[in-house]
């Protein structure tokens, strides 16, 4: 019906909610204005078995940067129910319909917040360059895709976390996903003291640098990349099938120059937590 809908162009004028299996576990997702209609069909179905071996072996918080639509919030909540789940969003559109869906589901201990996460307290400009209100490509970062449009600007919160250490228990975070279009580099400097004192597994999306020429994208990826070496941390590249599914991890010594994107999903580990996490499969 959902597709009928969309087909049809008149998906945005109706609201209802759509039962989903994922894991042996039924979801219920919101379809509101619209928006959601993308959790029908789950992406990045890499992530599953990775949260299914980190969240067994290493209880904790689990941290959210980028909550988006909630594509995350579902996989971990299919993995390990009623996790202790906190989540960061600057896109109040986001924050509703991943509420929403909490509320829809009865996920207990989760939380969102509406606020982005950086390396300052201030407001920005969250510049999207898709009409979609819930656009996965927008972004916080000046000058990230000097070659695209921007279609929409929003005046948003962003914090440090070491702001928000009173919602947080920095001690047990086990697990941080972050998801911020180009963002990243800020957001660790935020984490660094945060990181040594819970030294969290990190799954995260680093963009391609294509070339040389891009020079602001190789100056914050070799800045984040010096961040995680001083913090002692290994990076492993995940490597995926065709349909998304996870193949294998790869451990490297660096991210270097590439353009294939579907090759920016890392997960960063502490170099003494080798025993938790098989990088080597």
């Amino acid at each position: 019906m959902a597709r009928l809908l969309k087909r049809l162009r008149i998906l945005d004028k109706v609201n209802f909610v759509v039962p989903i299996m994922l894991n042996s576990r039924k979801i219920q997702v919101p379809i509101i204005n619209g928006i959601g209609y993308e959790n029908l069909s789950m992406s990045e179905m890499w992530m599953m078995p990775v949260l299914e071996n980190l969240l067994a072996k290493k209880g904790g918080t689990f941290v959210d940067i980028g909550v988006n639509i909630g594509q995350t919030l579902i996989k971990a909540e299919c993995v390990q129910p009623n996790l202790d789940y906190i989540g960061f969003e600057p896109n109040p559109i986001c924050v509703f319909y991943s509420m929403e869906l909490a509320k829809k589901n009865n996920f207990k201990n989760c939380n969102i917040v509406s606020v982005g996460v950086s390396n300052h307290d201030q407001v920005v400009e969250l510049k999207f360059f898709q009409a979609n209100v819930v656009d996965t490509c927008a972004t916080i970062v000046e000058n990230l895709r000097p070659n695209m449009e921007i279609t929409q600007r929003h005046l948003v919160p962003v914090f440090s976390l070491e702001s928000l250490r009173g919602l947080i228990k920095t001690d047990q975070i086990s697990v941080i996903k972050i998801d911020v279009e180009g963002a990243e580099l800020e957001i660790i400097e935020s984490l660094r003291t945060i990181i040594l004192e819970s030294r969290p597994t990190i799954l995260i999306e680093i963009l391609p640098v294509y070339s040389l020429e891009n020079k602001m994208r190789k100056e914050r990826q070799d800045r984040f990349e010096s961040i995680m070496s001083d913090l002692d941390y290994v990076v492993v590249r995940v490597l995926k099938n065709a349909d998304g599914s996870l193949n294998r991890l790869q451990t490297i010594e660096q991210i270097g120059i590439h353009s294939n994107l579907r090759l920016c999903d890392y997960i960063f580990h502490p170099r003494e937590s080798n025993h938790l996490f098989d990088s080597s499969r």
